[in-house]
């Protein structure tokens, strides 16, 4: 079952034009979830959160889903920028007070 691309509506087959939001369908792929259209791209606090803790998959999440997912992505991305500061501010702090 296809789905638009634009706002992940169910389509019936050979439909030239979204129903919902009117998005034209002709020249996009078809999609068998609504998922893989970036419809639930939302990017919440959770993946800042896990950049954070775990910087490394914060970058690679990043990385990886730029284009993709690019909400989620660059929520990851913030969380590993702001470990990385945060280190950077701890280890200036300790070599100046040391």
């Amino acid at each position: 079952m296809p789905f638009c691309r634009q706002c992940g509506k169910v389509l019936e087959e050979g439909d030239d034009y979204c129903p919902k939001c009117g998005a034209p369908q002709h020249d996009a792929p078809s999609y068998e979830t609504p998922s893989s259209s970036g419809a639930a791209d939302r990017g919440g606090i959770g993946w800042t959160i896990l950049g954070f803790f775990i910087p490394l998959a914060g970058l690679i999440i990043y990385l990886l889903w730029k284009d993709q997912k690019p909400n989620t992505a660059h929520m990851a991305g913030l969380g590993a920028l702001v470990w990385l500061i945060v280190r950077l501010g701890v280890s200036l702090l300790a070599a100046l007070f040391h």
